[in-house]
């Protein structure tokens, strides 16, 4: 399903593309007999029919240094229509929690933000740490020697997706930098723009060495 945009459009003049995707939801949660739901962000609430009644999970990822709860409106703002209704959006649809069963976090950081910025309930919210299984050595094949590396380079390894605002273009620029060492970069992961994949290729291909979406994460 094509989401509409995370933006306060959605109240006015996108509301429509809204009700339709939700909709368009409702048919597959019918359909398939779905019986939970888990969101990997909060604004997706937002795009749930409210007669859908099954347990909801979602996630909030990221903490803060300043707590201070997300207002309406600020009056700094009284005069910028849109800073107004951005405010207005964010508190109300973006970081709104109150239809989560439970909200989970990867930090204590993280539920602090989520309960004194965002207002979630705190009995609700879970902290799950990042990390993965402790793995077998010996069974993970030789990454070097299959790129043809030297067993003395240094890996540096970026996983993501192909996007600006997790940093490709930056790891790239430090490639470049390094060129010429014993530091070979690797950025493992998809992309969703073709076109913008097609530019770091052409730009950097020299430099990273881009692997795609790959299962065998260990090696």
């Amino acid at each position: 399903i094509k989401l509409p945009s995370k933006s306060p459009k959605n109240l006015f003049h996108d509301y429509l593309k809204v009700i339709k995707c939700r909709k368009e939801i409702k048919k597959i949660i019918e359909k398939e007999k779905i019986t939970h739901i888990n969101l990997h962000f909060p604004h997706l609430l937002w795009y749930l029919d409210k007669s859908i009644n099954l347990p909801i999970i979602t996630h909030q990822h990221g903490a803060f240094t300043n707590n201070e709860r997300l207002k309406n409106f600020y009056f700094n703002d009284i005069f910028n229509p849109f800073k107004l209704l951005r405010s207005f959006y964010q508190k109300n649809k973006v970081f709104n929690f109150k239809r989560s069963n439970l909200v989970i976090c990867p930090s204590k950081a993280s539920k602090r933000s989520t309960e004194l910025r965002f207002g979630a309930n705190k009995k609700k919210i879970l902290v799950n740490v990042y990390g993965c299984a402790e793995q077998d050595i010996s069974k993970v094949k030789d990454i070097k020697k299959k790129l043809g590396f030297n067993k003395k380079d240094k890996i540096i390894l970026s996983a993501g997706r192909e996007t600006k605002s997790k940093g490709v273009e930056d790891f790239c620029a430090v490639a470049k930098m390094l060129y010429k060492t014993n530091y070979k970069f690797l950025f493992l992961g998809g992309y969703r723009d073709k076109n913008y994949h097609d530019y770091l290729i052409k730009k950097y291909s020299k430099y990273v060495h881009f692997l795609g979406m790959k299962e065998n994460i260990d090696e």
